[in-house]
């Protein structure tokens, strides 16, 4: 399925997805793929301030939301509570593919996954 690109909320994913090319984001970046089932939120790049309210605006914008997966260095830990707490109200799955990580501020983002999966 192709990412969509509804609004400035979502971008692309990068052509390089390796750690070197993700991990030095900031912030967080938001790519929603469409599935039979409903979307898949890929979230990548470094957790930083008032990426909570971005990743909830996120979540708002790509509905029906069925699962988050991660691929980051995380960063503000504070955030990070923050987006996981959101992520076990709506809730929603987490997963962290194949050759992705989830490092930091990340792990507490991805432990609000209702249902909790690393490839």
């Amino acid at each position: 399925a192709a990412p969509r690109q509804t609004d400035s909320v979502f971008e692309a994913m990068p052509v390089d997805m390796s750690p070197d090319a993700i991990f030095p984001a900031k912030n967080l970046h938001f790519t929603s793929v469409r599935t039979a089932k409903g979307n898949i939120v890929l979230v990548w790049g470094g957790v930083g301030l008032g990426d909570s309210v971005r990743f909830n605006a996120a979540m708002a914008a790509a509905k029906p939301v069925i699962e988050v997966q991660f691929f980051s260095p995380g960063g503000v830990l504070g955030e990070g509570i923050k987006i996981g707490r959101s992520i076990r109200s709506m809730g929603l799955a987490t997963r962290v593919a194949d050759g992705a990580w989830c490092l930091s501020a990340c792990n507490f983002m991805f432990l609000g996954g209702v249902v909790r999966t690393v490839a």
